[in-house]
């Protein structure tokens, strides 16, 4: 009897340290399971708009592609809306003669984290990688400044961006995220591959492509880079 139940006990001990070696070998999903209610932390087989529609927070299964990590740290401790009317616009906001209303009491407000978390969700985030095909060989070159008057026509009158997003705090349109600190938010190659294709990073993007050239992504990418370095 005694044999026996030293043997179970033996048992016990090695699946309870088989549980604990599986979850310290594998940190990423503990650290981000919290996210996973809000994000899609890993690439769906397949999505439907319908389910795009209902997405509460933006994807961040190629998070380690996408964005700066100094400001993503930095952004978890203090977290400010991204996407002035939510990741999807249509069910929050209102449409009047005088513009749409965005319903504020309807949005979720991100947690914040301490430093600590900060920086143990941007290790974690940062080992999904998806799409590293996309940028694996994109070549970029120096981006150099816009003029606030010239990069703010363009933006609004001519490419028509303001439609969707903010170049200002407040000031622009709600569908889309702000991009006032896009340039500090994302990563370079990013932030381009993504403005010439936004479907080859996630089919389903509201986004549309624009077909944008070479030299009209960089004067675009210019102007972000103006309004991040040239705050009043």
């Amino acid at each position: 009897m005694t044999i026996k139940i030293n043997l179970l006990s033996m048992i016990a001990t090695f699946v309870m340290l088989m549980t604990t070696m599986a979850v310290k070998a594998n940190p990423v999903d503990g650290i981000l399971s919290d996210c996973m209610a809000c994000h899609a932390v890993s690439e769906p087989s397949e999505m439907t708009l319908d389910e795009r529609m209902k997405r509460i927070g933006p994807s961040l299964f190629y998070a380690g592609n996408k964005y700066q990590a100094i400001w993503l740290e930095k952004w978890l401790q203090n977290p400010t809306r991204l996407f002035p009317a939510g990741v999807y616009y249509g069910e929050h906001t209102v449409v009047t003669d005088e513009g749409d209303i965005v319903l504020e009491t309807d949005l979720v407000t991100h947690p914040k984290l301490d430093q600590q978390q900060a920086q143990e969700v941007t290790r974690a985030l940062f080992k999904l990688k998806a799409n590293s095909e996309i940028v694996a060989d994109l070549e970029v070159g120096e981006i150099k400044k816009v003029s606030q008057r010239m990069g703010s026509l363009n933006f609004r009158k001519f490419k028509g961006c303001a439609s969707c997003h903010q170049d200002a705090e407040g000031d622009g349109g709600v569908s889309g995220p702000e991009l006032y600190t896009a340039f500090e938010r994302f990563q370079l190659t990013y932030l381009i591959s993504y403005m010439q294709n936004p479907q080859a990073w996630e089919p389903k993007s509201l986004m549309p492509n624009q077909h944008l050239k070479q030299k009209d992504v960089e004067k675009l990418v210019g102007y972000l880079k103006t309004l991040s370095e040239d705050k009043p």
